[in-house]
């Protein structure tokens, strides 16, 4: 996550809690991930950051060009982050939305950092280990990062667990 992810998170946690209560969970996710994808691509993003553009304006051409692919609720959305000119921070926005209704629906996304490819039995007992502590249905990305050594770096949302060689040595250096 970028490092805007301490101002997205008001946003998502408004955001999931409103589509919750009105049942439009996954409309919001479609909304969102179309959202990033508008304000991300090149072209509009250099539109949305000249110095020419006002934010009226880039509200103006977002909700233009979003159509009928958004409704008024997530229009509002992309006015009131262009006014306060935080348009940057829907990636943030989406991914915090997406973990809070993976954790919502009693599953969680786990990014784990291995130095070679797990076989299947060992993908299969870290996916265990962390149901069993989490609590949580688990779904593992792995990636793969042989400068860890050994070990396993485990990221669940906002909470990483580093269980690699490299960080262990980190932290010994850091004793010593």
């Amino acid at each position: 996550m970028s490092a805007y992810v301490t101002l997205a998170r008001p946003y998502a946690k408004a955001i999931f809690n409103q589509a919750k209560s009105a049942n439009k969970i996954q409309q919001w996710s479609d909304w969102l991930e179309y959202l990033e994808a508008l304000t991300t691509h090149y072209e509009m993003d250099a539109f949305i950051k000249s110095p020419k553009s006002s934010k009226a304006k880039v509200a103006e051409v977002l909700t233009e060009i979003a159509g009928q692919r958004i409704d008024k609720e997530a229009k509002n959305l992309l006015t009131l982050l262009s006014d306060n000119k935080r348009l940057g921070i829907i990636p943030d926005i989406r991914r915090l939305f997406e973990q809070y209704r993976a954790v919502d629906e009693g599953s969680l996304n786990v990014q784990v950092t291995v130095p070679y490819p797990l076989e299947d039995n060992e993908r299969q007992s870290v996916v265990t280990a962390l149901q069993a502590a989490l609590q949580k249905t688990i779904h593992i990305d792995t990636t793969i990062d042989p400068s860890i050594i050994g070990g396993i770096i485990v990221r669940a949302g906002d909470h990483i667990i580093d269980g690699s060689v490299r960080g262990n040595l980190n932290r010994l250096e850091r004793i010593l």
